[in-house]
């Protein structure tokens, strides 16, 4: 009998170091990481953001609403690739009346579609989210260049990644919610067949202006 116990014992302890010798992937060790140069830095963020823009194109319904409304996440995403190679001094002034002009664009898409009720509010607040998100990773990025003196080879420091990094998730996150209302806009559209429109409130985008 003590042996038994005593070979249960030996195979539990083996099980044990087998296990810790493969441990479970962690998700968080998972995500994409901003790298550690500047250099790299500016480009990382567009990086991640051309990928999940080009992932809910291709999942993304095939129809006018859905194509109407989701030209203004390309949009976005091209501005921010285009934001890492401009190098501009005066990037606050520059990303706020970006977005100005991007609120009316949006404005525009709405109108072409027509969506107004529960739906619009969804809409309305699911893209300033979005768009603040552009606007924070941008202007995070143009301080954390300027802190390293426009050095690409500059190491940045862990606080700095992080603060990327959270940006960046932030900013994912908005896109998804932005897309889900768009996939629900397209839906009622296809079902309903209906021309519904409700203006984004100027109130609700004033930290664009």
């Amino acid at each position: 009998m003590a042996r038994i116990s005593l070979l249960f014992t030996l195979a539990l302890v083996l099980a044990i170091g087998s296990v810790s010798a493969h441990p479970k992937s962690d998700k968080k060790t998972q995500k994409s990481l901003c790298p550690p140069t500047l250099g790299g830095l500016k480009t990382f963020p567009s990086i991640e953001i051309s990928k999940l823009i080009e992932k809910r194109a291709q999942i993304g319904p095939n129809t006018v609403t859905f194509n109407t409304l989701f030209a203004i996440c390309k949009a976005y995403g091209d501005h921010l690739a285009a934001f890492k190679v401009a190098g501009v001094k005066n990037v606050f002034g520059l990303v706020h009346a970006k977005y100005a002009f991007m609120a009316k664009a949006m404005l525009a898409a709405q109108a072409t579609v027509g969506i107004k009720g529960e739906l619009a509010v969804k809409l309305e607040k699911s893209y300033t989210a979005m768009a603040s998100g552009f606007a924070e990773i941008e202007e995070m990025i143009a301080q954390i260049v300027a802190k390293y003196n426009f050095d690409v080879n500059a190491e940045i420091s862990k606080g700095d990644r992080i603060k990327i990094e959270k940006c960046l998730i932030k900013l994912k996150g908005s896109i998804s919610v932005f897309v889900k209302v768009q996939y629900d806009a397209a839906g009622k559209a296809k079902i309903g067949g209906g021309n519904e429109f409700r203006p984004l409130s100027h109130s609700r985008n004033k930290h664009l202006d």
